[in-house]
């Protein structure tokens, strides 16, 4: 999959995990994604994430984490053979 200059408010430009959630992500390019005002220019987890073999480029946050942001202690995110 190609997601390509997608923006969230509050963080997760892309892909929000919930609390509760389960996510894998395979495959996959993201490039020019943003968050606007808070983290996680692509991917804001609080729950449980994978993310396998995808390419992060120019995703940018307006607070932090320009590609992940993991703000719950509970929260788990794998990435594997990831090129960021």
């Amino acid at each position: 999959s190609y997601f390509s200059d997608n923006s969230g408010q509050n963080g997760g430009g892309v892909v929000y995990v919930e609390p509760t959630g389960v996510t894998s992500v395979a495959s996959s390019t993201f490039l020019g994604n943003h968050a606007i005002y808070e983290a996680g220019g692509v991917l804001l987890c609080e729950g449980a994430l994978a993310v396998v073999y995808s390419t992060f480029s120019g995703n940018t946050a307006g607070r932090a984490g320009s590609v992940i942001s993991v703000p719950a202690s509970t929260a788990v995110a794998t990435l594997r053979g990831c090129l960021i």
